[in-house]
Protein backbone atom coordinates (compact mmCIF):
# COMPACT_ATOMS: atom_id res chain seq x y z
CA UNK A 1 0.00 0.00 0.00
CA UNK A 2 0.79 3.16 -0.88
CA UNK A 3 1.54 5.91 1.99
CA UNK A 4 -0.21 9.29 1.89
CA UNK A 5 2.05 12.06 1.46
CA UNK A 6 3.51 13.85 4.68
CA UNK A 7 2.76 17.47 4.63
CA UNK A 8 5.66 19.98 4.66
CA UNK A 9 5.73 20.27 8.65
CA UNK A 10 4.78 15.98 9.12
CA UNK A 11 7.73 14.97 6.77
CA UNK A 12 10.21 18.12 8.69
CA UNK A 13 9.64 16.62 12.19
CA UNK A 14 10.77 12.95 10.94
CA UNK A 15 13.91 14.17 10.38
CA UNK A 16 16.87 13.72 12.43
CA UNK A 17 17.20 17.31 14.92
CA UNK A 18 19.98 18.80 13.32
CA UNK A 19 18.80 18.12 9.85
CA UNK A 20 15.46 20.48 11.00
CA UNK A 21 18.31 23.12 12.26
CA UNK A 22 20.01 22.91 9.17
CA UNK A 23 17.09 23.34 6.99
CA UNK A 24 15.43 26.42 9.91
CA UNK A 25 18.49 28.26 9.18
CA UNK A 26 17.53 31.81 7.43
CA UNK A 27 20.83 31.83 5.09
CA UNK A 28 18.93 28.79 3.11
CA UNK A 29 16.35 31.11 2.36
CA UNK A 30 17.98 34.46 1.16
CA UNK A 31 22.05 33.08 -0.72
CA UNK A 32 21.91 31.21 -3.35
CA UNK A 33 23.68 27.43 -3.12
CA UNK A 34 26.81 28.83 -4.95
CA UNK A 35 26.98 31.89 -3.06
CA UNK A 36 26.61 29.92 0.29
CA UNK A 37 29.03 28.01 2.40
CA UNK A 38 28.08 23.87 1.69
CA UNK A 39 25.80 22.40 3.99
CA UNK A 40 28.35 20.54 6.06
CA UNK A 41 30.16 23.98 7.32
CA UNK A 42 26.84 24.89 8.66
CA UNK A 43 25.48 21.71 10.30
CA UNK A 44 29.38 19.74 10.88
CA UNK A 45 26.91 16.87 12.39
CA UNK A 46 26.25 16.49 8.98
CA UNK A 47 29.21 14.94 8.42
CA UNK A 48 28.94 12.17 11.47
CA UNK A 49 25.62 11.28 9.71
CA UNK A 50 26.41 11.20 5.82
CA UNK A 51 29.70 8.85 7.05
CA UNK A 52 27.45 6.65 9.22
CA UNK A 53 24.85 6.05 5.83
CA UNK A 54 26.97 6.10 2.99
CA UNK A 55 29.77 4.15 3.32
CA UNK A 56 29.62 0.26 2.50
CA UNK A 57 32.78 -1.25 4.34
CA UNK A 58 34.08 -4.76 4.29
CA UNK A 59 35.08 -6.09 7.58
CA UNK A 60 38.57 -5.84 6.47
CA UNK A 61 38.24 -2.22 5.09
CA UNK A 62 36.93 -1.16 8.84
CA UNK A 63 39.22 -3.48 10.89
CA UNK A 64 42.07 -1.96 8.86
CA UNK A 65 40.42 1.81 8.83
CA UNK A 66 40.37 0.94 13.05
CA UNK A 67 44.10 -0.21 12.81
CA UNK A 68 44.87 3.14 11.07
CA UNK A 69 43.21 5.39 13.07
CA UNK A 70 45.29 3.77 16.26
CA UNK A 71 48.43 4.08 14.70
CA UNK A 72 51.25 6.99 14.30
CA UNK A 73 50.50 9.39 11.55
CA UNK A 74 46.75 8.41 10.81
CA UNK A 75 46.09 12.03 9.08
CA UNK A 76 48.09 11.10 6.05
CA UNK A 77 45.89 7.87 4.98
CA UNK A 78 43.04 8.46 2.49
CA UNK A 79 39.56 9.08 3.81
CA UNK A 80 36.96 6.01 3.31
CA UNK A 81 34.53 8.20 1.62
CA UNK A 82 37.33 9.45 -1.04
CA UNK A 83 38.57 5.71 -1.25
CA UNK A 84 34.87 4.33 -1.81
CA UNK A 85 34.06 7.40 -4.55
CA UNK A 86 37.05 5.54 -6.33
CA UNK A 87 36.33 2.17 -6.18
CA UNK A 88 33.00 2.97 -7.31
CA UNK A 89 34.05 5.04 -10.06
CA UNK A 90 36.67 2.28 -11.14
CA UNK A 91 33.57 0.28 -11.48
CA UNK A 92 31.57 2.22 -13.64
CA UNK A 93 34.63 2.88 -16.23
CA UNK A 94 35.34 -0.94 -16.11
CA UNK A 95 38.89 -0.18 -14.85
CA UNK A 96 41.36 -2.78 -15.25
CA UNK A 97 44.51 -1.11 -14.30
CA UNK A 98 45.12 1.20 -11.87
CA UNK A 99 47.81 3.29 -10.60
CA UNK A 100 48.54 4.56 -7.20
CA UNK A 101 51.35 6.83 -6.20
CA UNK A 102 51.44 6.77 -2.77
CA UNK A 103 50.05 3.44 -0.79
CA UNK A 104 51.24 4.56 2.93
CA UNK A 105 48.84 2.40 5.18
CA UNK A 106 47.05 0.57 2.45
CA UNK A 107 43.45 1.89 3.04
CA UNK A 108 42.64 2.72 -0.58
CA UNK A 109 44.68 -0.02 -2.12
CA UNK A 110 42.62 -2.20 -0.59
CA UNK A 111 39.32 -0.21 -2.16
CA UNK A 112 40.69 -0.21 -5.54
CA UNK A 113 41.80 -4.09 -5.32
CA UNK A 114 38.02 -4.94 -4.13
CA UNK A 115 36.72 -2.71 -6.92
CA UNK A 116 38.71 -4.59 -9.84
CA UNK A 117 37.58 -7.71 -11.97
CA UNK A 118 39.82 -11.06 -10.81
CA UNK A 119 42.30 -10.21 -13.81
CA UNK A 120 42.62 -6.55 -12.38
CA UNK A 121 45.61 -5.01 -10.86
CA UNK A 122 46.63 -2.04 -8.65
CA UNK A 123 50.43 -0.94 -8.99
CA UNK A 124 51.04 1.08 -5.95
CA UNK A 125 54.48 3.21 -5.80
CA UNK A 126 55.77 4.17 -2.10
CA UNK A 127 59.08 5.39 -0.78
CA UNK A 128 58.37 2.95 1.95
CA UNK A 129 57.27 -0.35 2.94
CA UNK A 130 56.92 0.05 6.34
CA UNK A 131 54.04 1.13 6.23
CA UNK A 132 52.64 -0.56 3.82
CA UNK A 133 53.08 -4.15 6.57
CA UNK A 134 49.79 -3.10 7.96
CA UNK A 135 48.25 -2.90 5.00
CA UNK A 136 49.35 -6.68 3.23
CA UNK A 137 47.46 -8.35 6.02
CA UNK A 138 44.22 -7.15 5.22
CA UNK A 139 45.17 -7.32 1.28
CA UNK A 140 45.18 -11.28 1.95
CA UNK A 141 42.49 -11.74 4.71
CA UNK A 142 40.24 -9.62 1.90
CA UNK A 143 41.33 -12.27 -0.72
CA UNK A 144 42.95 -9.20 -3.09
CA UNK A 145 46.42 -9.58 -2.55
CA UNK A 146 47.43 -10.75 -5.78
CA UNK A 147 45.64 -8.31 -7.62
CA UNK A 148 48.41 -5.58 -5.46
CA UNK A 149 51.76 -5.42 -7.38
CA UNK A 150 53.82 -2.84 -4.11
CA UNK A 151 56.68 -1.14 -5.88
CA UNK A 152 59.14 0.21 -3.36
CA UNK A 153 61.78 3.42 -4.31
CA UNK A 154 61.52 6.50 -6.15
CA UNK A 155 58.08 7.16 -7.60
CA UNK A 156 58.98 9.17 -10.93
CA UNK A 157 61.72 6.54 -11.91
CA UNK A 158 59.19 3.72 -11.05
CA UNK A 159 57.17 5.56 -13.60
CA UNK A 160 58.89 6.73 -16.05
CA UNK A 161 60.10 2.53 -16.26
CA UNK A 162 56.44 2.35 -17.16
CA UNK A 163 56.04 4.72 -19.56
CA UNK A 164 58.93 2.74 -21.43
CA UNK A 165 56.69 -0.72 -21.34
CA UNK A 166 53.69 0.38 -20.45
CA UNK A 167 52.06 3.53 -22.14
CA UNK A 168 48.41 4.30 -22.10
CA UNK A 169 47.36 1.29 -20.56
CA UNK A 170 46.32 2.24 -17.49
CA UNK A 171 42.91 3.25 -16.60
CA UNK A 172 42.98 5.49 -13.67
CA UNK A 173 46.17 7.53 -11.34
CA UNK A 174 45.69 8.09 -7.86
CA UNK A 175 48.44 10.69 -6.91
CA UNK A 176 48.69 10.97 -3.02
CA UNK A 177 52.29 11.53 -1.80
CA UNK A 178 54.98 14.22 -1.85
CA UNK A 179 53.79 17.13 -3.00
CA UNK A 180 56.51 18.30 -4.23
CA UNK A 181 56.67 15.97 -6.91
CA UNK A 182 52.96 16.45 -7.81
CA UNK A 183 53.94 18.27 -11.40
CA UNK A 184 55.78 14.75 -12.11
CA UNK A 185 53.53 12.55 -11.07
CA UNK A 186 51.03 14.27 -12.99
CA UNK A 187 53.04 14.64 -16.25
CA UNK A 188 54.15 10.69 -16.21
CA UNK A 189 50.39 9.71 -15.70
CA UNK A 190 49.45 11.45 -18.81
CA UNK A 191 51.80 9.06 -20.79
CA UNK A 192 50.51 5.94 -19.07
CA UNK A 193 46.62 6.25 -19.28
CA UNK A 194 44.90 5.01 -22.03
CA UNK A 195 42.23 7.77 -23.95
CA UNK A 196 39.07 8.44 -21.65
CA UNK A 197 41.53 7.51 -18.35
CA UNK A 198 41.25 9.72 -14.79
CA UNK A 199 43.55 11.01 -13.15
CA UNK A 200 42.76 11.79 -9.32
CA UNK A 201 44.99 14.09 -7.27
CA UNK A 202 44.31 14.24 -3.39
CA UNK A 203 45.24 17.59 -1.25
CA UNK A 204 44.84 20.18 -4.11
CA UNK A 205 43.73 22.78 -1.94
CA UNK A 206 46.12 21.68 1.24
CA UNK A 207 46.43 24.41 3.79
CA UNK A 208 44.62 26.67 1.05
Amino acid sequence: HCHPLLSPPAFTMRLPSFVRRLLAAPQHASVAKFAAPPSVAVCPALHTYVMEKMLRLTPEQRALQTEIAEADRAIMAGSPDEAQFMAWLCEVMGARKVLEIGVFRGSTTLSLALALPEEGKVIGLDISEEYAELGKKYWADAGVAAKIDLRIGNAVEIMADLVASEAETFDMSFIDANKSDYDAYYEESLKLLRKGGVVIIDNTFWHG
